[in-house]
Formats: structure tokens, sequence, C-alpha cells
């Protein structure tokens, strides 16, 4: 009783100091304050725990679940090895997309909350285990784990985080371990909550998984998208509006947008002609297209019985219809929306500048953008994708699968089992509610305390309805339909059924090659 009760009150104060940083604002107002907090709240706490019930672990068990849940009971730990080393992207090439999440304090610019939640789950590990984990900082995943692959060498990596376009790659060229091989020893199991179900299920093939989300990384989230909105310009027209409420009652629609967008979207730089200097009433891209279908619960690719895939947008009359819907919209650009790709150079600085400068109501956005609008002085919310209408039963929040990491064992692992081992402690140490907290670092005390400023209904927001159902689609990794949407926005067209009836041929042989790579590897 006394080792469940030090546990508790461990884990307790750390998750009452995440929460404090996300609540008060005197604890977001620096990334220096951030790491104080949590770091005096683990070192006051270690010191109650004992050894069998410190970090994420009671009894053998990994994964705290929160509420006196635990997650899994793990192997015995049968290897002699003291590093496990993930390969990942590093800044060089990368500005936005490099990975944080494996080491800590491998740059200025990474939140200081991370890197200390990263550092204490890898001392978590570090003390169960005597394992150390390590970052192989490399400019390209895929080249050089490919490489590995093909030549070895002496410095090989344990496992890898490449883009998911990448890891679909390396799988169809037989480059990759099927993770589930090793769930029948219990070295990994991609059921529990630490891995990404959603994407389990909808990017696995022929239920082969051969790359899994889980909370070892936040990218899945970074590069999620949502639509923020500047409460200051909302309230000049619409005073008595609270789209939260809006969102709740399930009118928070694409019609709703495109009409209040409209009100917002006038000349105001006085020059003839709307430019990117103006002010508009939304921004996005030609991507938008894909994001909108996505949110109204459609996929570009579906799935049968036995976990084949076949493409699926253009094959019903509702995707048919939807899409024209969202296309003939986006054609209004100068009534209401300012794509990013007709802006010029440095566009997307561009995209944050107008909205940062009050210029701009609505901004559809990835979570990695939202830390580039610190800079400025701009009191916004965070809400999702809307509805294609109001009979739609729930909201979805689109990934943008091209940038999340998926976590790989390559065929040149040193050691295959102790990698699925380590990729499943990794990931469950790393889960939101326990001791290391990596998810919940960025989520309420990056997102919810430091960008939102804990506002609590912009948090309630996210957890209910952004964050609970990111969605993927393999229609974003094989095939190209993806490519003949947003072709369709570029040429302002809204010829749905003739673009893909063009294409369908071509995009299914593509999909059933890849299926014939996965059941031959």
């Amino acid at each position: 009783m006394k080792k469940t009760i030090a546990l508790l009150l461990c884990l307790l104060s750390v998750s009452t100091a995440f929460f404090t940083a996300c609540n008060d604002s005197d604890n977001t107002s620096s990334a220096a304050d951030d790491k104080s907090t949590a770091s005096s709240a683990a070192s006051e706490s270690s010191s109650d725990v004992s050894e069998e019930t410190s970090g994420g672990w009671v009894d053998g068990i990994v994964g705290y679940l929160g509420e006196g849940n635990w997650g899994r009971e793990m192997p015995e730990f049968k290897w002699d090895r003291d590093t496990f080393t993930v390969m990942v992207y590093n800044n060089t090439r990368q500005d936005t997309y490099f990975s944080e999440e494996i080491e800590p304090n491998l740059y200025d610019t990474t939140d200081a909350i991370i890197s200390d939640a990263v550092g204490l789950r890898n001392d978590i590990i570090r003390e169960r285990y005597g394992v150390e984990i390590k970052a192989m900082l490399v400019d390209d995943v895929y080249t050089t784990l490919s490489q590995q692959v093909q030549a070895g060498g002496d410095d090989i990596a344990d496992a890898a985080m490449p883009f998911l376009n990448a890891c679909s790659t390396m799988a169809q060229a037989g480059q990759l371990y099927d993770l589930r091989e090793f769930e029948d020893g219990g070295y990994i199991d991609l059921s529990m909550p630490w891995w990404e179900q959603n994407a389990i299920d909808s990017l696995s093939v022929a239920n082969k998984v051969y790359f899994a989300i889980g909370d070892m990384s936040i990218m899945q989230k970074i590069v999620s998208s949502a639509i923020m909105f500047n409460k200051d310009m909302l309230a000049l027209k619409y005073p008595e509006l609270n789209l939260y409420q809006e969102v709740k009652d399930k009118k928070w629609t694409l019609d709703r947008l495109v009409s209040i967008s409209k009100e917002y979207t006038y000349e105001s730089d006085n020059e003839d002609g709307m430019t990117w200097l103006d002010t508009w009433g939304y921004g996005g891209t030609y991507g938008n297209v894909i994001s909108f279908y996505s949110a109204a619960g459609e996929k570009l690719i579906t799935k049968d019985s036995n976990d084949i895939p076949t493409l699926a947008v253009g094959t019903t009359e509702k995707s048919v219809k939807i899409l024209q819907n969202i296309l003939t919209l986006l054609e209004e650009k100068d009534t209401w929306i300012l794509h990013a790709e007709d802006m010029g150079d440095d566009k997307w600085n561009k995209c944050v500048k107008i909205f940062g400068e009050g210029r701009n109501l609505f901004r559809s956005t990835a979570f990695s953008a939202i830390k580039k609008v610190r800079v400025y002085d701009v009191n916004f919310g965070l809400i999702p994708y809307p509805l294609v209408d109001e009979n739609q039963d729930e909201y979805y929040t689109p990934c943008s699968a091209k940038y999340a990491y998926g976590a790989v064992i390559p065929l040149s692992a040193p050691d295959p089992e102790f990698s699925a081992f380590m990729l499943d402690v990794m990931s469950a140490v790393s889960k939101g509610e326990n001791a290391s907290g990596l998810t919940r670092a960025y989520i309420e005390v990056v997102i919810k305390g430091k960008d939102l400023k804990a506002d609590e209904e912009a948090c309630e927001i996210l957890d209910e309805y952004v964050f609970n159902n990111i969605i993927y689609d393999l229609g974003l990794l094989y095939g190209g339909a993806d490519a003949v949407l947003t072709g369709l926005v570029s040429s302002k067209s809204i010829d749905v059924i003739s673009a893909l009836d063009a294409s369908r041929d071509s995009i299914q042989s593509k999909i059933d090659e890849v299926v014939a790579l996965y059941e031959s590897n």
C-alpha cells in the first residue's frame, strides 16, 4: 500500500506541474519557467518513491494510463545492450519537421518542457534497463537508412523514424520488419493506447504493419491541422458569437466558415486588386480540398475486409457531391479565401504575417505553424475543421501523413526483438498520463498553456474535437489521388468525375502494385 501511495503521489506531483504550467500564465511566460517547474516536481517526487515503483513501472508493468490503471507487463529484458539508437531527421534540411523527441537538449529552439519530458523519459528507461537512448541525427532518414539496409556498416541504427511517405517506400522495397512479427513474443503490443490506433487501422496493408505511430513522437500532432481564428477581428462584426459553442452545437459547418469569411474579405491596402496585402476571411492552400474532404469523414482510399486498399474517392454519389461543393467554394478565392500558392515567394512566412498583423480572420494551420505566431501580439483561438453540414456526426482532424513520423525497424537492425521491445517501452513511458509525459507536456503546457494562454474553452475544444480524432489516409501515401484533387484547384476546375475517370486506372494500378509488394515481402 505504501508503494502504491508513493507512486500515485509521484504521478500526481508531475502531472500537477504540467497542468500548473498550462493554467498559470506566470509559468508559461518562458521556456525556462517550463523547465524549472517540471524538473523541480520530478526531483521532489523521486525521493518519495521506492525503487520497485519508480518511473513508469509497477511490479514489471509498463505504461501508466491514469486513474490507477496500468498498461501491460513486459517480457524479461534479455539483452546485453547499453544503448538504443534511433535514426531521425536533423535540422540541416528540415527547418520545421526535425526530431526533438528522442534525445533532449539538441536544439535551442525546442520548448524547454519538451526537452525536459524527453530527458525524464530517457532517465526512467536508463534506470530500469541500463539502456541509454541516443538520436542518430541525419539529413535524410530515408536515404541513410536505405544505405544501411543495403550495405551495413559499423554505426547501425536500432530503429528509425522516417516521414510516412518514406516509410511506405521502404516497406514496398522490403527494407523493414513487419512489427506484428514481434507481438507473439510480447516484445511489442500495437493494441496498447500508446500506439495510434487510427493510424494502424488506416495505414496497414494486407494486415502488415511496417510502420506505426506512437507516443514516443509528437510529430503526428505537430503536423495535424486545425483552424486558428483572430478573436479580436471576430468581435468587430460578431461581438456575441461564441465559435466554441458553435462547435459543440454542431453548427460549425463549411458553409458557416465561408459565410463569415466573406464578411472579412476586402481591399485594405488602397491598391486595386486583391493581394496578400489586403484583408482576408480565410487563409489556406490548394491542399485544403483534401483537408475539407477528410474533415467531412471521407477518404481517398479505403480497405476491404481483408485489409486490401482500394480507391474510394469519386466512387459514390456522396463523395462526388462533397468534392464538387468544396471545389466550387475554393474557386471563389477573391471573395473569402487566399491560397498560399498565389502569394508568390516566401509564401509561408507571408501566411503567418497576415494572420499575426490582424488581416486574416481564419487560418488553416498545422500545429507546427502555431509556434511561429508567438512573435506577434495576436489574440487567437483554435477550432476543428468544419463539418460538411449539420448532419455529420463528428469532427475529424486531418493529419499531414507526408510529414508525420513512422516508427520502423529496418532489416539492418542488429537485434530486431530488442528494437521492438524498446519502441514499445519508449512509447509507453511517453504516454501522456505517466511520469514523463512527453505527450502531455506538448498538449497541456506548450499548446494549451503557452500558445492558447490557458483559454479554458479552447483547451476543451482541443481535447474533445481536435486531438481525439486524428485521421490518416493511405491515399496521401499511395496512388496519387491527392495530386488529382490539388491539380483541380490549381487549374480552377470542378470537374471531379472527368479528372478521376482519366486517372482511375493508373491510381488503382499503383495501389495494386503496393499490395503485391506487401504480400510478397
